[in-house]
């Protein structure tokens, strides 16, 4: 693959680019079977310690890190089959992605009644009027409409609650599986009188209605693990309602995006969290093409990310040899994010002046979203 193509499409996505990570170039233009070999061992060798970080390092994770290894060497053998049919932008993203969603996977298989109550829950209180999900800072809050945007709070009656759920029953007269789920929920926060943290709601649930699981949640990833932002990706089995969640959410925040004075736009987006700015694109809410434009880059600028960025020589004659502003920009997409000091000299600034104009992007973009009460599906941090 010599130069960088868009193929458009006709369905929800109106553009997508067919972009090919350069270390997985050699593995997918390889001829002779040995050779493709020894090219997929070093894939590999970089993929062990990306697995490492989202699943892992001790003897407990073993198991799951074999699991997500297999996956790996399944994803480049189908790579190296159909390259141009399943193009891969960024492998280091696609292996974090993949090693988080095998490790839901199995978080979920020791876990199903929990998590099934969980999916349940986040159900009814974002489709019954009366009630609501909402984030605050860092927290998802859950509670009465009439609350949402305040913190979960502390009570005689939490703890009360805490020490044991069925109190709540002998105090309204009932049965916890009696009562429709929408019903047990208004009865409980208006009988609590202040909001919960969702994960607190589903372990009070969970013991009103005597859902547990013969092995709890337990740590999945060992104590070693460096926390890794892809984990936070949403799975790729997503339910219609939880995929339509994120979507609505996604598109809230992308307008606000939007609205960004320009510099913050480049400051916030060029250091996007790997992987995650690939959202926008993945879920048909902005093409690369989109994105790109907004930023509104100049030559001047391209040239001076070429210089920064660790490239061969002849890397920088090609990426010199670009005019076109898209084709540019689809180059510079494979290498994002970019670090601070090579974003400092795109805008001709300081790294510390990148790094005040990034926290009052986040500060406006989370402003903005608590004031239009777009609510985060969980464990996004994509504006915090």
């Amino acid at each position: 693959m010599t130069e960088l193509s868009y193929a458009s499409t006709t369905g929800s996505r109106n553009e997508q680019a067919t972009l090919i990570d350069p270390r997985l170039l050699s593995f997918a233009l390889a001829c002779d079977e040995s050779q493709a070999n020894e090219f997929l061992t070093a894939l590999l060798e970089q993929a062990h310690p990306i697995v490492e970080r989202v699943a892992g390092r001790g003897i407990a994770s073993e198991d799951l890190r074999s699991e997500i290894m297999i996956r790996v060497i399944a994803l480049l053998r189908e790579f190296k089959a159909a390259p141009s049919r399943r193009p891969i932008a960024n492998f280091s993203h696609y292996v974090s992605v993949l090693a988080a969603n095998v490790c839901r996977e199995e978080q979920r298989r020791q876990n199903p009644r929990r998590r099934g109550l969980k999916d349940a829950l986040r159900h009814t209180l974002t489709q019954e009027f009366r009630l609501a999900l909402w984030q605050n800072n860092q927290d998802q809050v859950c509670g009465l409409a009439q609350w949402s945007s305040g913190a979960a709070e502390d009570s005689e009656r939490w703890r009360q609650l805490q020490a044991s759920p069925q109190f709540f029953l002998e105090m309204i007269g009932g049965a916890a599986n009696a009562l429709k789920r929408a019903d047990l929920l208004l009865a409980l926060f208006r009988w609590l009188g202040h909001p919960l943290l969702f994960d607190d709601l589903v372990t009070i649930v969970a013991g009103l209605q005597g859902i547990r699981d013969d092995q709890p949640i337990t740590a999945t990833f060992s104590e070693d693990i460096m926390e890794d932002p892809l984990t936070r990706i949403p799975s790729a089995g997503q339910r219609p309602d939880e995929e339509a969640e994120w979507r609505a959410f996604l598109g809230s925040l992308w307008r606000e995006i939007e609205s960004l004075p320009p510099l913050q736009r480049v400051a916030y987006l060029l250091n996007f969290t790997d992987g995650e700015i690939e959202w926008f694109w993945f879920y048909g809410i902005a093409s690369i093409r989109r994105i790109g434009k907004m930023l509104q880059l100049t030559t001047e600028q391209f040239s001076r990310a070429w210089v920064l960025l660790d490239w061969r020589e002849e890397q920088r004659r090609f990426a010199r040899s670009l005019t076109d502003y898209d084709e540019q920009f689809a180059l510079l997409w494979q290498h994002l994010p970019l670090n601070d000091l090579t974003i400092a000299s795109l805008l001709s600034t300081t790294r510390q002046n990148v790094i005040n104009l990034r926290q009052a992007a986040r500060k406006r973009l989370r402003k903005k979203m608590i004031e239009g009460q777009a609510i985060s599906p969980p464990n996004s941090h994509l504006y915090e």
